[in-house]
């Protein structure tokens, strides 16, 4: 089968010296022409039903119409830009193409996602505008956007900033099929970011933003699900927790599918990963109250030893903080966990269930008990400031 990259047809129906370039053929003995009219527009001959989704894009069109020289009498009209077309790129900041000789783009995706790579841990990759202006929002750095249609970068919040006055920024653009390659996502958005992860220094200015803190520290054990860890840094991160701590069994929370169903959690509360459990006790305020919900008894306990979410009061005449641990749905809690709890004198806490349902998903499990602790929080502060009034 014939495939040519580039067809170059001189016709004497039209101006000699004009060059036409045909699309990248994908079928045999079909030829897709463009061709420009007079005033500058674009025709398409023997278009029929030969439209391939991935070409009739307009980022494609757009590189078309940018590749586009023309020779002859009317070439310093016709290669000039419209004043549409000038109007478009006035809007953009400077940009820089991706070629394959300086492949940045699969450069610097290659270092993010690669886990082997341990001295690229401090980037992280972002798919999409939403999750991009979370992180601008909140201060983050972002080193590369790449993105393949120049309608993409409409929604992008202060992007002139970072690129041309701050200069922190590059923008790179690709070809939407070269996304499609790296993008961990089933369609991709056609926008990507790489993002220095937050550190100590960015906590601490979050959390001086956050004046209603609920003091309660989630501790995550063997929770592997990405929509689970999502969902529960989402929930922890629209409570107002202090932080969360994930041990070594969890899903990584940078994994794409956790940044998606998290929302823009991740800029939004602490969190420590790959914890051992040897080490808990050191990331935990001196004094604390710890509570567990946990799906499956310890062998050392009995039904009594658990209580009702909405039983207990989580805050008896003390301000200490409260500590939550949430285990695997599927498995419980770990060996180790239960040692933990038992050394600290826990509580465990149980979810009424109905309709022999075994276990609720960890997510909405750990969304039901925080809002509790939440709710009896909000409590006594109204109560504080009635006397107050």
């Amino acid at each position: 089968m014939f495939r040519p990259y580039e067809i170059l047809l001189r016709s004497n129906m039209i101006i000699n010296n004009y060059r036409y370039f045909s699309r990248r053929i994908v079928q045999q003995n079909i030829v897709r022409i463009i061709k420009p009219l007079a005033d500058n527009r674009r025709q398409t001959i023997n278009d029929r039903d030969f439209n391939p989704p991935e070409y009739s894009r307009k980022h494609v069109d757009d590189g078309f119409v940018n590749q586009d020289r023309f020779v002859g009498k009317n070439a310093d009209n016709d290669s000039k830009p419209s004043s549409k077309n000038n109007a478009v790129l006035n809007n953009v900041p400077p940009f820089e193409r991706n070629s394959r000789i300086n492949n940045q783009f699969s450069e610097q995706i290659i270092k993010t996602i690669m886990k082997k790579d341990k001295t690229n841990t401090e980037t992280a990759l972002l798919e999409g505008k939403r999750i991009i202006n979370d992180a601008i929002e909140n201060n983050l750095k972002i080193t590369y956007i790449f993105f393949s249609c120049k309608e993409d970068l409409d929604d992008i919040i202060d992007l002139k900033r970072l690129v041309e006055q701050e200069k922190a920024t590059k923008l790179i653009k690709v070809t939407y099929k070269e996304m499609k390659i790296y993008s961990q996502l089933k369609t991709p958005p056609g926008i990507m970011a790489i993002v220095q992860k937050p550190d100590q220094n960015d906590w601490k200015k979050i959390i001086e933003k956050n004046t209603n803190i609920l003091p309660l520290i989630l501790i995550c054990d063997n929770v592997r699900d990405p929509g689970n860890m999502g969902t529960i840094i989402r929930t922890s991160a629209a409570a107002g927790i202090e932080k969360i701590i994930l041990t070594e069994g969890c899903v990584d929370h940078w994994n794409q599918k956790v940044i998606k169903a998290g929302s823009g959690g991740h800029f939004k509360i602490p969190i420590e990963s790959k914890i051992n459990w040897n080490e808990i006790a050191s990331k935990l305020p001196e004094t604390f109250d710890l509570f567990v919900a946990d799906v499956k008894n310890p062998s050392n306990s009995t039904e009594s030893s658990y209580h009702s979410y909405h039983q207990i009061d989580y805050f008896p005449n003390n301000n200490r903080s409260k500590v939550l641990i949430i285990g695997n749905e599927a498995f419980g809690l770990s060996t180790k966990c239960y040692e933990f709890v038992d050394k600290f004198h826990g509580h465990y806490l149980k979810i009424p269930l109905s309709n022999n349902s075994e276990s609720l998903n960890s997510a909405i499990a750990s969304a039901i008990v925080i809002y509790e602790i939440r709710r009896q929080y909000e409590l006594i502060n109204q109560e504080k400031q009635n006397k107050k009034i």
